[in-house]
């Protein structure tokens, strides 16, 4: 069980997905899992108080996602894997399937973080790091791309901004960055580095700078 936390948007599903090609290509079988999956979904975010706590610690159904550790490491048959949707902005109703594997990778940005689950359940830790305002950048190209992108789709959760001048979207994507990430980002994500086993420092055009092995 490997586990690749960091902050939102610096690059850990590409990483994890690098990472299990990898491991395919040296012969052993490996499944990505991202913690997303394993939010609780909007209607229970609302009817709890936590739409604007998505990402938060209390935001994750962790009993859930210990029990799902317990089953790839232990149970049988194919992994259902919970999804979570980037377009619908919520975890979808069915979950997936996946063969079980050797190894699994779990990323999210909690999943370094405890005591408990997820953090305390994964054999070795990795963390993605680049500078705040870097990823800051990140996010906000990246909010900017799925509301461009929502224009053609009616399902996604983005469509509510596709048809406000980018200088608008821009500032929303400012103020969660601003309200919701960077403070999760300061108070949960940035102390799970302390449990990682390896860090991934990543520059501002996302190449790999330096891989550092505690």
């Amino acid at each position: 069980m490997v586990g690749i936390g960091g902050p939102v948007g610096v690059g850990k599903s590409t990483i994890a997905e690098e990472l299990a090609g990898e491991l395919a290509g040296s012969g052993r079988s490996a499944t990505v899992v991202s913690t997303d999956g394993f939010l609780l979904p909007n209607v229970e975010l609302d009817r709890r108080g936590l739409t604007f706590r998505k990402g938060f610690p209390e935001s994750y159904d962790l009993e859930r996602l210990a029990e799902f550790v317990a089953s790839a490491r232990h149970g049988e048959g194919d992994l259902e894997v919970p999804v979570y949707s980037h377009a619908t902005y919520d975890v979808e109703p069915h979950p997936s399937r996946a063969p079980r594997s050797e190894v699994i990778v779990l990323e999210g940005v909690n999943a370094l973080q405890g005591p408990g689950p997820p953090g305390d359940l994964v054999d070795v830790g990795v963390y993605v790091h680049a500078d705040v305002e870097v990823v800051r950048t990140w996010f906000i190209e990246r909010f900017l791309a799925l509301t461009a992108a929502a224009a053609d789709d009616a399902s996604s959760f983005y469509r509510q901004w596709a048809g406000l001048p980018a200088e608008q979207v821009r500032e929303i994507a400012v103020m969660v960055w601003d309200g919701v990430n960077e403070p999760n980002l300061r108070a949960h994500i940035e102390p799970s580095r302390g449990r990682a086993d390896v860090v991934v420092e990543k520059g501002p055009d996302h190449e790999v700078r330096r891989v550092v092995v505690a």
